[in-house]
């Protein structure tokens, strides 16, 4: 159960960009590659809220997402 879990991959619609939703021990943040992988985010408590619904920006410059909440 200590192994992560990744979900939501999406790749941006310019460029060669993937992100990606990483749950660490409960720890979620979103990941993206684009040359080399990295977080973009970094909640470090396992607070049971949910990153959803990863949209990127039509230039593919920025992603947007929703953390908690009904989804």
């Amino acid at each position: 159960m200590r192994a992560p879990f990744n979900s939501q991959l999406t790749a941006s619609p310019v460029g060669a960009k993937f992100a990606w939703v990483a749950n660490q021990e409960g720890r979620r943040n979103l990941w993206v590659v684009d040359g080399s992988a990295r977080a973009l985010t970094h909640y470090d408590a396992d607070d049971g809220l949910e990153i959803h619904d990863l949209v990127w920006t039509p230039d593919g410059e920025s992603i947007v997402f929703g953390r908690g909440g009904d989804f």
